[in-house]
C-alpha cells in the first residue's frame, strides 16, 4: 500500500516538474506518439534492461547463496563434531563469502 501513494506522488510530482520544464522552454513539449517505431523500441529496451539487470542479481544472489551452502556442507563434512556440540563451525569463513561473491558476481 506504501508503494502505490509513493508511486502517485512521484507521479504527480514529474508532472508537475514536465509542465514547469515545458513553460521554460522555448520549444514545447509534445506527447508520446507510440506509432512511431523509435518510440516503441525505445521503450521495449528501457523494459528489457530492467528484467536484465533484475535477472543479474538474482544470478548473483543465486551464486552466492551456493557458495554459503557448499562452505557448508564442507564444515559438516570436515568437522562432525557440530551436529553434537564438540566443535562449533566457523562462522566468520562462511560470512566472509557474502560480500565478496555477491560483489565479484555485480
Amino acid at each position: 500500500m506504501q508503494w502505490a501513494v509513493q508511486l502517485s506522488l512521484v507521479l504527480y510530482f514529474s508532472k508537475l516538474f514536465w509542465m514547469k520544464l515545458g513553460r521554460l522552454l522555448v520549444i514545447p513539449l509534445t506527447p508520446l506518439i507510440l506509432q512511431k517505431v523509435e518510440v516503441m523500441l525505445a521503450g521495449l529496451l528501457g523494459i528489457m534492461m530492467v528484467f536484465l539487470f533484475t535477472g543479474w542479481a538474482i544470478d548473483a544472489v543465486g551464486q552466492t547463496a551456493q557458495q554459503v551452502v557448499w562452505e557448508v556442507r564442507r564444515q559438516f563434512k570436515d568437522m562432525p563434531g557440530i551436529m553434537d556440540y564438540v566443535q562449533k563451525p566457523e562462522y566468520v569463513a562462511a560470512r566472509l563469502r557474502l560480500p565478496r561473491h555477491t560483489g565479484d558476481r555485480m
